[in-house]
Formats: structure tokens, C-alpha cells, sequence
């Protein structure tokens, strides 16, 4: 991939017995430096006034290079960047899915430019519909999932030289709209435990399951990832060593998750 990070560049005072000069310096696409004179420091008075007048000039040359896609910085991210964890990786690997379809032909420098953009991205979000179901706003977990995916990505561009930022541009975009009512949470009592023990119509290894999750504050994920080696009779001793979530099987959740 050809690439070409946003280009800066240099300002400088220059002294000459015409009088000072302040002076651009950028380099090329091919590697080599250029410089311009924006003008006298009699026309500029400080260094920030001088920054004004090359603005335009900013513009004008990274629109004429061939600056990296959004898109490339994804596929980047998902050859270099993935999560170890499967079941982690399975939701990173979707939600960039959609980041892809939904910035496809987006320079990279367009987006970090117009945080606005990302925002009002952000906040009309939907659900796919389903033959059953209407598309509906996505939760704000999930917005906040993509918004700091969003950031991780920016941050990589700027460590792989695709930008040079001071600031992440996803620091300036919020999410906007409530927060999802949370759901009812069914606290299992002791007579529920011993109705849920006598349903006749309940497995036994759903029994089971559900005893020792009760018992250990185990996560289903571990229950379903443990086998009999990892149960110490004579000690009382359950080691927690796998999880099990969906087709994936792998280690536990680390304590900073």
C-alpha cells in the first residue's frame, strides 16, 4: 500500500537582508523536501499569524497526495491489532465490518478533520431489520463499543505515521441520546432454587449448571468451559481455567476485564 501521512510541516523565520522570511518546509510524496516563502515577518507579525497563511497551503498539498483510505487503516488494524481472546475478537472483527461498509472511500484525513461527521454517524445508527423486526436505535453500549474502537483506530494511525494529530479527534465526539433502560435483574432465592431443582422438565446438567453457578459466582462462560480435571473432590477446589463462549473456547477473562 502506498501511503502519504498528512503533511504539516515546518514554519520557520529566515534572515535576509531583504529582510526575515517566513518559510514553509514539507515533503513530497517521493520523500523530498520542499520549501515556500509565505512572506515577510513585516507582513506576519507572530509565528501564529504566519500558521494562518499556510493553512490554505496545507490544503492545497495533501489534496494533491495520495493520503491512506480509512479503510486501509482497518485492514491494517485487523492484520496487526485483533484482540488473542476469540469470542473479543469475533466482535471487534464485526463491528470494524460495519466501520468499513460505512467509511469505504473516506481519506483518513477527511475523518480526522470532521469529528462532526463521526458524531451524526454515531447517533443515527440502527439495527439491521430483521423479516421480523423493525430497525431500532442501537443501544448506547453498543455506540460506545464502536466510539472506542473508533478511537483505538485513530491512535494506531498516528503511531503507523498515517497522521500527525495532537489531540485524537474521537475525543470531541460524544454520544448523544439516553441511555437504554437497564433490565430487571431475577435474584434466585432459595425456593427458587428448589422449584428450579424439582421441574422435572429441567436437565439435570441445566441443574447442575445452575447449582454450581449459585454456589461458586462462577460465570456461565467458565461453567461451560469446565471439565473434570479441573474439579478437586478431596479439596472442595474448583479451578477456573477455561471459558466457553459461542464455538469459542479459551481462557478466562483477565482481571482487567
Amino acid at each position: 500500500m502506498q501511503k502519504q501521512s498528512y503533511q504539516k510541516g515546518t514554519l520557520s523565520l529566515i534572515e535576509r537582508k531583504s529582510g526575515n522570511k517566513w518559510v514553509f518546509r514539507y515533503r513530497t510524496n517521493e520523500g523530498v523536501q520542499k520549501a515556500i516563502i509565505v512572506g515577510s515577518q513585516e507582513k506576519y507579525k507572530s509565528k501564529a499569524d504566519a500558521w494562518k497563511a499556510v493553512s490554505s497551503l496545507q490544503s492545497e498539498i495533501n489534496d494533491n497526495v495520495e493520503c491512506v483510505l480509512f479503510r486501509q487503516l482497518i485492514d491494517r488494524y485487523s492484520q496487526e491489532e485483533l484482540p488473542e481472546r476469540k469470542s473479543t475478537e469475533s466482535a471487534v472483527r464485526s463491528n470494524l465490518k460495519r466501520l468499513r461498509a460505512d467509511f469505504e472511500t473516506d481519506k483518513l484525513i477527511d475523518l480526522a478533520k470532521n469529528p462532526m461527521k463521526i458524531e451524526n454517524w454515531l447517533k443515527e445508527l440502527k439495527t439491521l431489520p430483521t423479516p421480523t423486526r423493525p430497525a431500532v436505535p442501537l443501544s448506547r453500549t453498543t455506540k460506545k463499543h464502536l466510539h472506542g474502537l473508533m478511537h483505538q483506530l485513530f491512535d494506531r494511525a498516528v503511531v503507523w505515521n498515517y497522521l500527525a494529530l495532537v489531540r485524537n479527534p474521537m475525543d470531541t465526539v460524544k454520544i448523544k441520546g439516553k441511555a437504554t433502560k437497564k433490565r430487571a435483574r431475577l435474584v434466585i432465592e432459595g425456593p427458587h432454587l428448589i422449584a428450579l431443582a424439582q421441574d422435572e422438565e429441567l436437565p439435570m446438567m441445566v441443574k447442575v449448571m445452575l447449582v454450581v453457578g449459585i454456589y461458586s459466582g462462577m460465570r456461565a462462560s467458565e461453567i461451560l468451559g469446565l471439565r473434570w480435571e479441573a474439579v478437586d473432590f478431596e479439596a472442595g477446589v474448583i479451578h477456573v481455567e477455561r471459558s466457553v463462549v459461542g464455538k469459542y473456547e479459551d481462557d478466562t477473562k483477565t482481571e482487567a476485564s
